[in-house]
C-alpha cells in the first residue's frame, strides 16, 4: 500500500499582490488586522518554516491536519463565540428567575426576600 499523506495550511489575511487593491479600501487593512490576536496582516515570510514542515520528514506522522498559520484567528473566534454564549445563557438565567417570581405568591415573594 502506497505511504499517502494529506494534510493543509491554513493561512487568513496576507499581504500580497493580490491583496492590494483590496487593503487599499479605507479601513479595510486595520479591519483584517484586528480579526487576528497580534493585529497584523502577515506575508509570504510567514509560511517559509511551516511549508517544508509539512513537505518534510520531520511531519512524517502527521496525516488529515490542518496547521493553522492565522495569527490567533480561530481563537479570537472562539473567544467572542464563548462571550456571546455565556450572555446569552445569563440572560436565560435571568429570564426564568423572573418567571418564578411572576408565579409566586406576595408572601412567598415576602418569605424568598426576607434574610
Amino acid at each position: 500500500m502506497p505511504f499517502i499523506r494529506v494534510n493543509s495550511l491554513s493561512p487568513k489575511y496576507i499581504r500580497a499582490a493580490a491583496t492590494a487593491e483590496s487593503l487599499r479600501k479605507p479601513g479595510m487593512e486595520s479591519g483584517w488586522a484586528g480579526d487576528n490576536m497580534l493585529y497584523r496582516l502577515s506575508t509570504a515570510d510567514g509560511f517559509r518554516a511551516p511549508m517544508p514542515f509539512l513537505l518534510g520528514d520531520e511531519s512524517g506522522f502527521m496525516t488529515v491536519s490542518d496547521l493553522r498559520v492565522d495569527g490567533g484567528t480561530l481563537r479570537l473566534a472562539i473567544n467572542r463565540a464563548l462571550v456571546l454564549q455565556r450572555k446569552k445563557f445569563t440572560f436565560h438565567l435571568q429570564r426564568r428567575q423572573c418567571l418564578r417570581f411572576m408565579k409566586m405568591s406576595v408572601t412567598d415573594i415576602r418569605d424568598f426576600v426576607r434574610p
